[in-house]
């Protein structure tokens, strides 16, 4: 499993620019703000990280294993997913669905990196 797979369900998020449908699209800066909003929903405790526990609670109904998942994405192995992780793992998506390299994502930019991640 490598990362875009990983990273397939953050591609539901719901980003302003995108969710609106309007044409000028999302810089990296919102994509990761929006990313990082709806990633933190799952800190019940309030300290603006994602513990293991915290993401497997998240993620019981996920397809594959979220204790799998989180080991990949906890880039420092601390046990402990923060923003700059968080961070790193949206602008990896975020260059992936920028096909055109202008640094936003369109619309049709994102429905085509949600049809990919689906294959």
């Amino acid at each position: 499993m490598n990362l875009i797979t990983m990273a397939a369900a953050l591609l539901a998020m719901p980003i302003p620019a995108l969710a609106a449908g309007e044409g000028e699209g999302v810089s990296l800066a919102d994509f990761q703000a929006a990313g990082r909003q709806r990633l933190l929903r799952a800190d019940a405790n309030g300290d603006a990280k994602i513990s293991k526990e915290e993401w497997a609670a998240g993620r019981k109904n996920a397809k594959r294993d979220p204790s799998r998942m989180f080991g990949r994405l906890d880039a420092n192995g601390d046990g402990q997913l923060e923003a700059s992780e968080i961070d790193t793992l949206l602008a990896r998506r975020f260059k992936r669905l920028d096909a055109n390299g202008d640094g936003m994502v369109m619309p049709e930019e994102r429905t085509a990196g949600r049809k990919a991640a689906d294959d």
